[in-house]
């Protein structure tokens, strides 16, 4: 799992129109030839030779994994603003394909990190033309990205795909007796609106609510476990919460409280069914454990970021699970040393694993228990 690229190819200002004017396919050859060789600093997202890196470094240690997941956000942070600040052409026509050759070279270069791999990618809130939480359903990038997830995510897609990713970028896939189902849960934000699309279309975050329990349903029928993959967890929003001071008076959730809801009512129906679910958006090495007084009914596991934008170390995590979803062991990898790195040394890699009791012969989230003494 790599999570929060947040890839900015216009970290070398004077490349942007050569980019712009080439193939995607030529992008690799246009990035190297920047004078700059060093990753992405603190405070700064991830430019190519940290993209690099980071690729070679998950192929180092899992050469072959079953499947690859990205819990979203491909693009920069302020994508618009810093093409409009270096191209040339920053017409819109001109960003939604730069947007739409940034996504085909991102995906050419997972592909080719890991051929014959499935990739399975979930849209984050700064993946779209419209701006920061404003992805149009059956919009523009929608459609521009349709072709390049199917490439990536292959033959495992269920049927529906097409029409259930250009409509709201969710859909489902499936290996062997484990369904993977990806809501965009960024239509749950407290930040989203709908502001390039239609005031008549229908709510995208109830008909992503109505897709996942259709989802929900056919997988207990099959008897299929599930995973859950999206972008941003529930919760509260511990960054919003203490913009309000270290001693804030209410906490701010992540998600609208009448989306959160039915989620949280389906997590209970179907905690039979659902083993565990991963997310990203927070940057952190994270986890929410979801329940109340009763009990606990799920966790999500929070991938932490690739770019460094917030501070932190870049990362990515492995997982290793049985054949019914249950996690048996997860690891974290960061690199160490990044301000050196900067500097012109060497990336120092370091791992931290957290190895969880599964319950074995059932779908039950098996670190629902486990996490709390997790470090």
């Amino acid at each position: 799992m790599i999570s929060d690229l947040h890839f900015d190819p216009m970290a070398d200002a004077k490349l942007v129109d050569r980019l712009a004017a080439a193939d995607f396919d030529r992008w690799q050859a246009i990035l190297e030839s920047s004078p700059a060789k060093s990753p992405s600093r603190y405070g700064q997202d991830s430019n190519w030779p940290l993209l690099r890196s980071a690729l070679e470094q998950t192929k180092g240690t899992m050469p072959t994994p079953a499947f690859v997941l990205i819990p979203g956000d491909f693009l920069a942070h302020n994508f618009r603003r810093e093409f409009d600040a270096t191209a040339a052409d920053h017409s819109d026509a001109a960003y939604r394909l730069f947007v739409r050759k940034t996504m085909q070279f991102v995906a050419m270069q997972l592909a080719a990190t890991f051929p014959d791999t499935p990739i399975l990618p979930a849209l984050g809130n700064n993946d779209e033309v419209c701006g920061d939480y404003r992805l149009q359903p059956d919009g523009p990038f929608l459609a521009d990205t349709l072709p390049i997830v199917r490439t990536l995510v292959g033959g495992i897609a269920s049927p529906g795909f097409d029409r259930d990713w250009a409509s709201h970028g969710n859909y489902s896939v499936r290996m062997r007796t484990l369904r993977i189902i990806f809501p965009n849960t960024v239509f749950f934000s407290l930040h989203y609106q709908n502001a390039c699309g239609s005031a008549d279309i229908p709510d995208p975050a109830q008909a992503t609510l109505a897709w996942l329990e259709t989802e929900l349903a056919a997988a207990r029928q099959a008897r299929e476990c599930v995973w859950l993959v999206y972008h941003i967890p529930p919760g509260v929003d511990g960054f919003a919460t203490l913009q309000h001071g270290s001693c804030p008076s209410e906490f701010i959730p992540m998600w609208n409280p009448g989306y959160a809801a039915p989620f949280n009512a389906l997590l209970r129906r179907y905690a039979d069914t659902i083993a565990a679910s991963f997310a990203g958006h927070t940057h952190m090495d994270d986890f929410r454990l979801l329940g109340d007084d009763s009990g606990y009914y799920g966790f999500t596991l929070i991938t932490p970021a690739l770019s460094p934008i917030f501070g932190q170390n870049p990362a990515f995590r492995t997982v290793v699970h049985d054949p019914a979803g249950a996690v048996l062991d997860h690891t974290t990898y960061y690199l160490a040393n990044l301000q050196a790195a900067t500097s012109g040394g060497g990336p120092r890699r370091r791992g931290k694993r957290n190895t969880p009791s599964p319950r074995r012969g059932t779908c039950r989230g098996s670190m629902s228990k486990a996490l709390p003494g997790s470090t």
